[in-house]
């Protein structure tokens, strides 16, 4: 048995240098002082951080590259670069190859000529770091301008333990050694759940991301992450962060501000990520319920259910055996109906066509009512960005070339997935946008649906360079999110959001492969090699940074079983950790009572949902932190004063948090409101796998409410 403390971590800047930064020209300075840019007669741009010792770090700014349609990209010149040729507080004069006067002693702009490209860039020294605009941005080329990037990069040198908070699904850090064995990341398909890159560095952490809030028009397609061309001469890494732009020759644009962010902790980025992009202002989670919601939502374990499997229990009159299976209500039912008489992930869109050899129809309506008699909420199903053309609807729509997008040379977009060839869509049509709204509206008022769930409605980032969208190809992402707000009007909405968090400010919930722990197939063998070998660890981003505007669960489409990637303790330990709710599919729950389970594990989760999850639904996430990696153990804190410790080691610890100490089995947890002990999975004699118990108040001891089994007692019955 191990014992863990909770501290407090404090960090230590480890690199620094006693010179400051003496260089040809002035600098830019920050209202407080502790940054300055150089802008040197020759060479990059260098930010420099002043330090309480008296210190300073040094940090190379890459100012911009440029990729042409073609793929090739063009760098900002190294040499003649602008200078700053005035005191510092009287105002600026940039000179380079051009001159334009500033005012401002912590602002100015600068001209970078190319021989191709004009651009001007304006560099504002910040209390908190840097932020890059540029304000012109023109070329002479025969090529279309398709992405810009500023910075190229920030370097920064690499320090052990640092981690690179992966956006790609938001929940990897990658440390030092992944770093040096030259991982990158390119905006590799699907993007992040945030346009957000985050390095954990010993002295604190550093942000990079885009000013484009939500009610902006037009959301612009970002690309950011790292770079490792420096690693081996220099052992430095690089944060970059760039936005399409499709800029055709003669045209000229300005484009949104990026921010570098300089804090002691992730959360401070996150803070000033949300309050620059116009977040804070979005609806609260809590504003986005329905009455019936608000009431029963934090309670409802969510469970994916086939709707011709959950037929055949009415068909046979045995809905009170399926009854029996399920913890009392609330459940968030979600229905996945085939249409017609085919599979899963065929005749796209036409839901209301329900499997016909189920019942079709009459019969889903007779399974919401009677789901909904019962206590429970009830979803479905749906997908508006992904279509097949061999449809009802699509042929009255005007087949697939009225309604899918087209690629840069002009052919539809198919997209094939294991049952059926589709189409990606132009959501931004007026006919398909009606007919999305038309079938919600039906699904609503004459199913009695309480939500929708969009499959894939949060990770689609598609180019459509149809000749009628009359606007650049990446605006399509600002009609995924057009949808999404108008989807949201007829029902709360649910999604697969791994993709632009803008999309959250109109989402009730998002399911997505949040957790490592929850992958299964071709992308857990992947990270898993890397997270056996040390170089990745689970960190939650995705989750943190938005907590108090969507509800996060795991993805709800994974087909498991009782041996697969269930909500088994590892599972659940991490879903606590970072905030998620939680969730269950018909196959587990039948898996379960074929292995002698009974529903004792589903029950142990309903318990979880409600005397946990519930009290953090909705919550901001006001801390992470890990509190050792041999064993490894989380801390999360929330604004309502939760507090949950989680095991992620495969042995029994002890946890202590103030005067608490418990011991746990493996993957074990301590949830906590404020300093008064709240609920458990402990360690037991009488159940191998843990004992869930409630902390009561009157008698001041823990008190056991069920045994979390994973597999049943030998030679006993169910």
């Amino acid at each position: 048995m191990r014992t863990v403390l909770v501290h407090v971590l404090v960090h230590a800047y480890l690199w620094s240098s006693a010179s400051g930064a003496a260089s040809a020209g002035q600098a830019l300075v920050s209202p407080s002082g502790q940054y300055r840019l150089v802008l040197p007669r020759a060479g990059y741009p260098r930010l420099v951080e002043a330090m309480p010792d008296g210190s300073t770090n040094t940090f190379e700014i890459i100012p911009w590259s440029a990729t042409w349609d073609t793929g090739k990209p063009e760098f900002a010149p190294d040499y003649a670069g602008p200078t700053v040729d005035a005191q510092e507080g009287s105002g600026f004069s940039i000179q380079g190859s051009g001159t334009t006067q500033n005012r401002n002693p912590s602002s100015a702009l600068a001209v970078y000529r190319h021989p191709d490209l004009s651009v001007t860039l304006r560099f504002e020294a910040l209390d908190d770091g840097l932020r890059i605009t540029p304000v012109r941005l023109a070329h002479t080329r025969t090529n279309r301008l398709c992405r810009f990037s500023y910075p190229a990069a920030l370097y920064l040198p690499v320090a052990e333990g640092m981690h690179y908070l992966d956006p790609v699904w938001g929940r990897l850090a990658r440390n030092a050694e992944a770093i040096r064995a030259g991982w990158t990341f390119a905006g590799a398909c699907p993007l992040a759940a945030h346009d957000l890159g985050v390095m954990l560095t010993p002295g604190g952490a550093w942000g990079s991301y885009t000013v484009q809030p939500a009610d902006g028009r037009t959301f612009r397609r970002t690309h950011f992450g790292l770079v490792t061309d420096r690693l081996k001469t220099l052992d430095r890494t690089g944060l970059r962060h760039g936005v399409s732009c499709w800029l055709a020759p003669g045209e000229e644009t300005a484009l949104p501000a990026i921010r570098l962010v300089r804090a002691g902790s992730p959360f401070e980025i996150f803070a000033a990520y949300r309050r620059d992009n116009g977040m804070d202002a979005w609806p609260d989670l809590a504003d986005k319920l329905t009455p019936r919601l608000a009431e029963k939502l934090p309670d409802a374990v969510h469970l994916k259910a086939w709707f011709r499997g959950i037929a055949r229990y009415e068909q046979e009159g045995r809905m009170d055996e399926l009854f029996a299976l399920l913890p009392p209500p609330p459940l968030l039912i979600e229905f996945v109906a085939s249409t017609r008489n085919g599979r899963h992930d065929t005749y796209y869109p036409d839901f209301l066509d329900f499997d016909r050899d189920a019942g079709g129809a009459p019969m889903m309506k007779r399974l919401i009512t009677r789901f909904k008699e019962r206590g429970d909420l009830v979803t479905m199903y749906t997908h508006a960005t992904w279509w097949h053309d061999n449809t009802e609807a699509v042929a009255a729509l005007g087949g697939a070339d009225a309604v899918a997008v087209r690629g840069r040379a002009g052919a539809l977009r198919v997209e094939s997935w294991p049952n059926s060839d589709g189409y990606a869509v132009g959501v931004w049509r007026e006919p398909v946008r009606h007919f999305v709204h038309d079938q919600l509206t039906t699904l609503r008022d004459a199913f009695g649906f309480d939500m929708i769930f969009q499959d894939q409605v949060g990770t689609r980032l598609n180019y459509d360079f149809s000749p009628d969208f009359r606007r650049p190809p990446y605006a399509w992402v600002q009609s995924l999110f057009d949808i999404v707000a108008m989807s949201a009007s007829v029902l709360p909405l649910s999604g697969e959001g791994v993709g632009p968090d803008r999309a959250f400010r109109d989402m009730t919930a998002t399911f997505g492969f949040y957790l490592v722990t929850m992958n299964d197939g071709a992308r857990k063998r992947f990270y898993d090699r890397q997270h056996q070998a040390g170089n990745t660890r689970q960190w939650p981003m995705a989750t943190m940074v938005l907590h108090d505007k969507v509800a996060f669960y795991p993805h709800n489409l994974e087909r498991t079983d009782n041996t697969g990637p269930g909500m088994s303790r590892a599972h659940l330990s991490w879903c606590l950790a970072a905030g998620m709710n939680l969730h269950y599919t018909m196959e587990e729950v039948l898996a379960d009572r074929e292995a002698g389970l009974g529903s004792r594990r589903f029950a142990a989760l309903a318990h979880v949902q409600r005397a946990v999850c519930a009290k953090y639904f909705g919550r901001p996430v006001t801390g992470f932190e890990f509190l050792g990696t041999d064993p490894e153990i989380t801390r999360t804190t929330f604004a309502n004063g939760l507090v949950i410790l989680a095991s992620h080691a495969d042995e029994s610890l002890m946890l202590r948090e103030g005067s608490v100490t418990v011991a746990v089995p493996p993957h074990g947890w301590l949830a906590l409101d404020r300093d008064r002990p709240l609920s458990a999975l402990l360690a037991s004699d009488r159940a191998a796998d843990g004992m869930l118990a409630d902390w009561s108040i009157e008698t001041g001891t823990w008190q056991p409410v069920m045994p979390y089994r994973e597999r049943p007692d030998p030679g006993k019955a169910p």
